[in-house]
């Protein structure tokens, strides 16, 4: 069952991404370093200008607390920005969608977010599930 993008009742998944938990009841189901409070985004935004040295200025308990570093971090951030064609696509349309939703509505109670990302993933889904889909080798 789900309200909204939550789980009901709510969920934690801990082995999705090593280091990286999303919980439905905590932190509104944001990615979070380990089972903690801190989501992804309080300080990814930091990064590209002051570093990774003011995020653990900010948040010193990331390191000594959860292990999460700088290299962890960056690690995260190019395997999913390594995603491709539909999937890369995917992420832009969930990642405009959240950008829009700070000046509205959330995008699942938007009709036109909601049939964007829905649009999106059935085109996704369209390349896992077909059974003609082979490996070009033309990526790597």
């Amino acid at each position: 069952m789900f309200e909204g993008p939550w789980r009901k009742p709510a969920a934690e998944s801990v082995d999705l991404y090593p280091g990286l938990v999303v919980c439905d009841d905590r932190v509104t189901g944001s990615i979070t370093v380990s089972r903690s409070r801190l989501p992804l985004w309080a300080f990814v935004g930091w990064l590209p200008e002051q570093g990774w040295e003011e995020v653990v200025r900010n948040w010193d308990y990331i390191e000594s607390e959860y292990g999460w570093t700088a290299d962890k971090m960056g690690r995260f951030l190019y395997d999913l920005l390594e995603a491709r064609g539909e999937f890369a696509r995917l992420l832009l349309v969930i990642a405009d969608a959240e950008r829009r939703e700070r000046v509205s509505t959330p995008w699942w109670e938007t009709k036109l977010h909601r049939k964007r990302i829905a649009a999106q993933l059935r085109r996704c889904l369209a390349i896992v599930e077909s059974p003609d889909n082979r490996r070009s080798g033309a990526h790597r």
